[in-house]
């Protein structure tokens, strides 16, 4: 494990609310930043996170959303175009205000498999679905840049006598 460290400026300070800003990788799979969870030190003006992986790092300011209805509308049109071969799905949405690089919702949006049980496949493939819609940021409503994002387990595919659906509570 490997702790990273940001320090801030008075400038940061005057700018932004520090609660709402933490630390980030961006994750080449989904070609969007990950937040992490982030503590802060407000006497040594320092942001910290603790990690075992090598990425480029960032501190990102993550917003209140409210995930709009065409979420939905966008993971039921990717899950109902799986890849041939699919076993198990996860989707997760990112948002980009202003036209800037993506940050994902801290939300998983969905998951599912074969009669609903993820199952990891050989390997993955990643389609998105993009749109713009209103939604409330950090309270205020706002047209927002969205993608929903569903990286797809590939193998041989569900069983005949199964069906690719969303997550099951058992």
């Amino acid at each position: 494990m490997a702790t990273i460290r940001i320090r801030y400026t008075e400038e940061i300070e005057k700018e932004f609310d520090l609660s709402g800003l933490s630390i980030a990788y961006f994750d080449l799979n989904v070609n969007a930043w990950r937040a992490v969870p982030t503590s802060l030190d407000r006497d040594r003006q320092i942001f910290s996170a603790e990690t075992g992986h090598l990425s480029s790092w960032a501190l990102v300011r993550v917003n209140e959303i409210v995930l709009p209805d065409e979420v939905n509308n966008a993971v039921n049109k990717l899950r109902d175009l799986p890849p041939s071969g699919s076993t198990g799905y996860l989707m997760e949405v990112a948002y980009s205000v202003d036209g800037e690089e993506f940050i994902l919702h801290e939300e998983r949006v969905a998951s599912g498999g074969c009669n609903g049980v993820y199952q990891v496949g050989e390997h993955q493939a990643i389609t998105e679905q993009d749109f713009i819609a209103m939604t409330k940021v950090d309270g205020v409503n706002q047209e927002m840049f969205f993608k929903v994002i569903a990286t797809w387990e590939i193998g041989d595919g569900c069983p005949t006598s199964s069906l690719l659906g969303p997550s099951v509570n058992r």
